[in-house]
């Protein structure tokens, strides 16, 4: 057969295969169809019903671990995220501490100047570097995160806390670098001193040019020294057992909780533009990562994470081995009612059936009170186990909420306001500078003892009376620079002062009655705080005769937290004693007057 006639004949075969094919896939079809009706009922029940419940089984089985991968992964990333700006501020903060470390010194130095200025010479040089070194171990107290301050004047004379021996200092190279307008210059981490070029544990170093402020001369150098262990300390404990997490900057680690890791190459981060954080997957040692990537926002520090997505997934791959067991004992429970067809299989499904819809509806105390030792009572158990596990769920989820409140309010409570601080240490300048020493004396201790409340040693809860002083202080303070404006009163009763109560809940409303009441009022005012018990519980009550609220009520006074920071202190009194206590506004026919309801116990 020549070449042409095959081509001729090419379409026919083609039909002929197309009609083969069609009439034997007929005949399996009559085939099958006909073993169908040859079937037993029951056969045909049980055939039918796995046929129909393979597909949506094994789509939902599909669709569910596709929606909850996701979620998973999802949950994760954000709580990576959370975590990673907490971290990141908590970083900012300690630097942030060792810039304000310098800037009280830098004035306190000068006080000390001022005050040994009519001094001689030979005792006032020994005075001025014995109120240095009170200054330097005083800052040191007041800012932990710091772990050595070291002043060298201009003869090169040192000064630091701590260990006292140096043998040789090489202060050219810092000099240089603080020449003109650069006041302060932040030196990258390392294990080499930049003071003495030996080594020591790695540390970021300060350098701040102290200047004389009635001259403008330079009196001298502070560094201070903010170690690596500070840095990793504020991730390590916390989240280690969750993830790997390392600071890096321009490739390298500065700062991780593995030591062997410190200054080791990172690679380049991928981060990049106007990106906070990003995220990406990687193997790594044969296993699937999740890498994070997040710009804390000072020396070009990375934040970098490390997570097992094995780990991360744990929980997701139990939830999918259980879905796919109650799948496959519904499948199970399917064909015996299939196969049974009995009113008393029917009634238990119907009765737990309405069970599951009051869950649907919202409704977590439905029980099944259906017993009994076959299938429908199994899964009577196993829809009780389920929704005990979702309640559980919630509860987890409602305390991680709890958690992280308290975060945010922990950073609330930790963020004093600076310029108080600023306006307080001038205050003291000026009196110094007036040579009224006693009063700025007395100013100082009042400074001090204010912040030695708000910060208490980490500690949130606090007597009473602990409070009550810091409160204080605080109006000592202000009173002495708005002599002309307010006076003060506070009476406590005795047997309230071991009352517990969140550090910083009545300074912010004496605050208020200061800025909002009493200075906008243009007229001598009065503030008045007392306490008395109501009910079982202490109300202790901040008044003063100032303008007032206009009317307002206490949600539209909260809602203006712009201007009154009552929010944080009614929201932070709730979560610690429960919905029952918190802020109540007063009425009062002139002034304001709002009160603090804690328990007594």
């Amino acid at each position: 057969m020549c070449r042409s006639e095959r081509q001729a004949k090419a379409p026919e075969l083609l039909i002929i295969m197309k009609y083969g094919l069609r009439t034997a896939r007929g005949r399996a079809v009559k085939r099958l169809k006909q073993i169908f009706k040859n079937l037993a009922i029951r056969q045909k029940i049980v055939t039918a019903y796995i046929l129909l419940l393979l597909f949506p089984i094994g789509a939902l089985l599909w669709l569910a671990n596709s929606i909850y991968t996701g979620a998973a992964v999802s949950a994760a990333k954000n709580n990576i995220a959370e975590n990673s700006r907490l971290i990141g501020n908590q970083i900012n903060s300690v630097i942030e501490n060792a810039e304000s470390c310098s800037e009280m010194l830098n004035l306190s130095i000068n006080s000390v100047l001022a005050l040994l200025r009519y001094e001689p010479a030979g005792i006032r040089q020994l005075k001025f570097y014995h109120g240095v070194d009170n200054n330097l171990d005083i800052a040191r107290q007041m800012f932990p995160g710091i772990d050595r301050i070291v002043f060298i004047d201009e003869n090169s004379n040192v000064i630091q806390t701590g260990n006292r021996g140096l043998e040789e200092i090489h202060i050219e190279q810092i000099r240089a670098d603080l020449t003109g307008p650069t006041l302060t210059q932040w030196y990258p981490m390392s294990d080499i001193d930049i003071l003495t070029r030996k080594k020591m544990e790695p540390a970021l170093v300060l350098a701040r040019k102290v200047i004389q402020i009635d001259t403008h001369d330079r009196m001298g150098i502070l560094l201070l020294y903010v170690k690596e262990k500070t840095i990793s300390a504020i991730y390590h404990s916390k989240y280690a057992n969750d993830m790997a997490i390392s600071v890096t900057q321009a490739g390298k680690v500065v700062s991780s909780g593995d030591e062997q890791m410190l200054f080791r190459e990172s690679g380049r981060p991928v981060i990049g533009g106007q990106e906070e954080i990003v995220f990406y997957e990687r193997e790594k040692e044969g296993r699937r990562k999740l890498f994070s990537e997040y710009a804390i926002g000072i020396f070009d520090w990375v934040l970098m994470t490390e997570s097992d997505m094995n780990e991360l997934l744990a929980d997701h791959f139990r939830l999918m081995k259980y879905i796919m067991l109650t799948a496959l004992l519904c499948c199970a429970l399917s064909i015996i009612c299939a196969e049974i067809l009995a009113k008393i299989i029917v009634d238990p499904v119907r009765r737990l059936e309405r069970d599951m819809a009051g869950v649907k509806s919202g409704d977590l105390e439905v029980a099944c009170t259906y017993r009994s030792r076959d299938e429908i009572g199994r899964l009577a158990l196993a829809f009780n186990e389920m929704v005990g596990r979702i309640k559980a769920l919630l509860q987890d989820v409602q305390a991680e909420q709890r958690q992280k409140r308290e975060y945010e309010f922990s950073l609330i409570q930790a963020q004093i306001k600076p310029h108080f601080l600023y306006n307080s240490l001038d205050l003291i300048y000026v009196l110094c500078s007036m040579g009224r020493s006693e009063e700025a004396g007395d100013m100082t201790k009042a400074l001090a003892d204010f912040y030695r409340v708000a910060l208490s040693g980490g500690q949130e809860i606090i007597a009473l009376a602990e409070e009550i002083n810091g409160v204080r202080n605080y109006l000592l303070i202000q009173k002495n620079r708005y002599s002309d404006i307010f006076d003060f009163s506070i009476e406590i009763e005795e047997e309230l002062l071991a009352t517990p109560i969140p550090k910083l809940s009545i300074q912010p409303l004496v605050e208020n009655a200061i800025y909002h009441g009493i200075k906008p009022a243009k007229c001598f005012g009065r503030i008045r705080i007392s306490t008395r018990r109501l009910d079982g519980r202490a109300e202790i009550r901040v008044e003063d005769d100032g303008a007032g609220c206009g009317g307002k009520d206490l949600e539209e006074l909260m809602g203006e937290s712009a201007k009154f920071g009552l929010r944080s202190v009614h929201e932070r009194l709730r979560l610690y004693f429960g919905s029952g206590y918190g802020l109540v506004l007063n009425p009062a026919e002139t002034g304001f007057s709002v009160s603090i309801l804690i328990p007594i116990e």
